[in-house]
């Protein structure tokens, strides 16, 4: 049989617990939601920055007034690796477990 002083001593330990797990649930919530804030960094720069090889090579075909095969190739290789990093950041997101809210 219990006696007060053991149940109230379980009921401090289980307060206890709960509490550290609540700080631990806090503290992975943070971690994931950085982690998702560092591939959303990523995966703007990778774009922005393929966008922009894009852009400035179509500018440079127009103004040459040349062929362009060279600087369409250029920029499908650009836009295929844009398309190729996204897609693999994407699928990084997809796998990640969501937890419920």
């Amino acid at each position: 049989m219990l006696d007060a002083g053991r149940v109230r001593r379980f009921r401090r330990e289980a307060a206890a617990l709960a509490g550290r797990n609540a700080a631990l649930e806090r503290q992975a919530d943070q971690a994931v939601a950085a982690e998702r804030a560092r591939i959303a960094r990523e995966l703007h720069d990778i774009v922005a920055h393929h966008l922009s090889v894009v852009v400035l090579q179509a500018a440079g075909a127009r103004a040459s007034g040349k062929p362009a095969d060279g600087a369409l190739l250029k920029i499908e290789r650009s836009g295929r690796e844009a398309l190729t990093e996204m897609r693999r950041l994407l699928g990084v997101l997809r796998e990640s477990p969501m937890r419920p809210a």
